[in-house]
């Protein structure tokens, strides 16, 4: 399984890097990112799943969103921002607000990851 990981926060991107790898019966490859800019270069179709900060150091990955659902990857948000101030193409992303709890995140990530291995 290969998640990408957006998040400018170092420890937050730890605790997730942590979380994931701990996900699951198969070896986790992680790409931890900081900015969209960098996610953009790392979108391609070996990715199995996608946790992204709303709001990073180059500013919001709406568009990596975007990029990600073209390719039929699960995302999952995991951010301080409100969640109402997605757009509304969006919204039905699973979203966990920060400071998160490890059962939230893992429900979220397992339940991707199924979908992942169906498409």
């Amino acid at each position: 399984m290969i998640v990408l990981i957006v998040e400018d926060d170092p420890l937050i991107g730890l605790a997730l890097e942590a979380l994931v790898s701990d996900i699951g019966t198969e070896p986790v490859l992680l790409v931890l990112v900081s900015s969209r800019a960098d996610a953009m270069v790392e979108i391609d179709a070996r990715l199995d799943l996608a946790i992204l900060d709303v709001d990073v150091s180059d500013g919001k990955t709406f568009d990596v969103a975007n990029e990600l659902q073209l390719w039929n990857i699960p995302v999952v948000f995991v951010s301080g921002s409100n969640p109402a101030h997605l757009p509304v193409d969006l919204r039905a992303i699973p979203f966990v607000s920060k400071p998160f709890s490890d059962a939230e995140v893992r429900g979220h990530v397992e339940a991707a990851t199924v979908s992942s291995s169906m498409r």
